[in-house]
């Protein structure tokens, strides 16, 4: 499961959003992030900007705006 961080460049005001996993490593005897860009935020409006590298498939479902739903259709509830 993974979850979001949200980093400022003091230098320039960017805020960048990284996609982070904790991993356990075996050597170590510790946990471990690994950490991949997915875009930024933009500084106006707040909206979020996928990065110029993903796939516009992975955009947008790494997109925090975008939902998904399901809907059952059928005759599932005669099989009970």
């Amino acid at each position: 499961m993974g979850y979001r961080v949200h980093q400022i460049n003091k230098q320039t005001g960017v805020t960048y959003v990284y996609e982070a996993v904790s991993v356990w490593d075996k050597e170590k005897k510790q946990s471990r992030n690994k950490q991949v860009c997915i875009g930024k935020v933009d500084p106006n409006t707040g909206d979020f900007i996928p990065s110029k590298r993903l796939a516009p498939q992975q955009a947008a479902v790494r997109d925090p705006a975008v939902t998904a739903s399901a809907v059952i259709t059928g005759s599932t509830l005669g099989f009970l």
